[in-house]
């Protein structure tokens, strides 16, 4: 519990996007189902990685 307080800002969760697509209700659980918007979260992803690794070009090893 000690880590989830503090990796819970990155760990990708709190900012995750998507879109419910059904939810079914059971005794013992609840099935949630979504689209992750897999297609609008990847570019902005790879918009944060490629600014990244073109700050590290700058700065060889």
């Amino acid at each position: 519990m000690k880590r989830t307080e503090k990796d819970w800002k990155m760990d990708g969760l709190n900012s995750l996007s998507y879109r419910l697509i059904h939810v079914k209700y059971r005794k013992l659980y609840t099935h949630i189902l979504v689209d992750l918007l897999e297609g609008k979260e990847r570019f902005e992803v790879e918009q944060r990685i490629c600014k990244n690794e073109t700050q590290f070009k700058k700065y060889p090893a």
